[in-house]
């Protein structure tokens, strides 16, 4: 196994420290991994004694902070985990999740359950103090996994042309914000919210 120590790929992508890549197939996984993102704590990639093939299974991180990713794990029922780029442990937490997982304002994590019910929940990953604990949230819309969360820890989802918000503080359940069928916009799936309340969205 080699290790990479702060190695520029390109267009501004940074490799932290100890993100271990086996050496046969390092230039496959910057080639495939680095254009993924480009994040305040530049690039990781996480990898696994022996898993020459663990990159093809990373779908998906997020940056919780600058030791520490979550990833979602293709192999075994979709799992979300907790990687420490500073000792290489890779800590799974769930299984069965959704596609879409954010850093909430509080610094947890806020991800979708699947349950074999089709019951999801919005779930929230408590990391701040070690406590690792998992605290439901609220149902989502029926048959949705994207979201976003705003910085004022408002969540959205979106569902057919329409837009919903959740805030825990103020809301029972989700209130419909908008609804954009007048734009000829059909068919929501994800969203994203920048820090000055802009947003993004993809839909048919």
């Amino acid at each position: 196994m080699g290790l990479i120590d702060n190695q520029n790929v390109g267009d501004g992508l940074v490799l932290l420290d100890k993100c271990r890549v086996d050496s046969e197939v390092g230039d496959d996984v910057v080639g495939n991994v680095a254009g993924l993102a480009h994040h305040e704590y530049g690039l990781a990639i996480v990898a696994v004694e022996g898993r020459k093939d663990l990159w093809k299974l990373i779908w998906n991180f997020q940056w919780i902070d600058g030791g520490r990713i979550a990833v979602y794990l293709l192999e075994k029922g979709n799992t979300l985990a907790i990687a420490d780029i500073r000792t290489d442990d890779v800590s799974p937490f769930a299984n069965n999740v959704g596609r879409c997982f954010l850093k909430m304002p509080n610094g947890n994590l806020a991800f979708v359950q699947k349950n074999t019910s089709g019951d999801w929940w919005l779930m929230e990953r408590i990391l701040a103090g070690g406590s690792n604990q998992t605290k439901k949230i609220v149902n989502t819309l029926p048959g949705c996994e994207d979201f976003s969360v705003m910085p004022d820890g408002t969540f959205l989802m979106g569902r057919g042309s329409k837009i919903f918000k959740f805030n825990r503080f103020s809301d029972q359940d989700w209130e419909e914000v908008a609804d954009l069928r007048y734009y000829g916009i059909r068919n929501i799936t994800r969203l994203a919210v920048s820090n000055d309340y802009k947003l993004a969205l993809v839909a048919d």
